[in-house]
């Protein structure tokens, strides 16, 4: 509006820059201006900064809205990365669940989930003391047991999450909060079971 060509890269850094100083506001202004801008669609890079920023002014409906925005008007369909901004957005919200599924879309979209992937949904489920299901999700990166307990949480079939690239190396962080949480909550069949499994060749 000021006589400025704008593309979507240029739109993408000021939507960064907005993210990084929290204006969400302005973030969603430069957001409409783009999507009324010719030859500007928005892409994957601008829906995962809106998530992003979404999830972090505690707005998940919004954050879901956006994706599903892209999905079905620009037919962007969600990565890696931004599969794992909406899972972030939802253990932000404390919408547990909600992660779970998500995680679970990513194997119904084709899309294998990678190691922070897992840690994301996994600090989640730490963080709302859910230890049974991070041990679920463990199981699974590290190709131990049957991927049944994983689909029902994930509201899939078994075989949906027969492919996947295992074994993971989960982040220490991640394995480092999971063994303090156990811990702490005297989960020592868990705990014993975590070591087990990292002790594995």
């Amino acid at each position: 509006k000021h006589g400025i060509a704008f593309d979507e890269v240029a739109f993408n850094a000021l939507l960064l820059a907005c993210a990084k100083a929290d204006r969400l506001k302005e973030a969603e202004e430069i957001f409409q201006e783009m999507l009324l801008a010719e030859g500007t669609p928005p892409t994957l890079v601008t829906i995962s900064i809106l998530v992003k920023l979404y999830g972090k002014a505690k707005m998940l409906d919004k954050a879901l809205e956006v994706s599903s925005l892209a999905r079905n008007k620009y037919n962007l369909h969600p990565n890696l990365y931004l599969f794992t901004c909406l899972i972030q957005a939802c253990v932000r919200n404390r919408h547990i669940k909600k992660s779970w599924q998500v995680f679970g879309q990513m194997f119904e979209s084709g899309v294998i989930p990678d190691a922070i992937a897992y840690g994301t949904v996994i600090h989640g489920c730490v963080y709302h003391s859910k230890f049974e299901e991070a041990m679920t999700f463990v199981r699974h990166a590290y190709g131990v047991g049957q991927p049944k307990a994983l689909a029902s949480l994930v509201d899939l079939p078994p075989v949906a999450l027969s492919k996947h690239a295992v074994p993971l190396q989960l982040q220490g962080e991640v394995l480092s909060a999971l063994r303090k949480a156990l811990q702490k909550k005297n989960q020592h069949g868990h705990l014993q079971e975590l070591d087990t499994i990292l002790k594995r060749p």
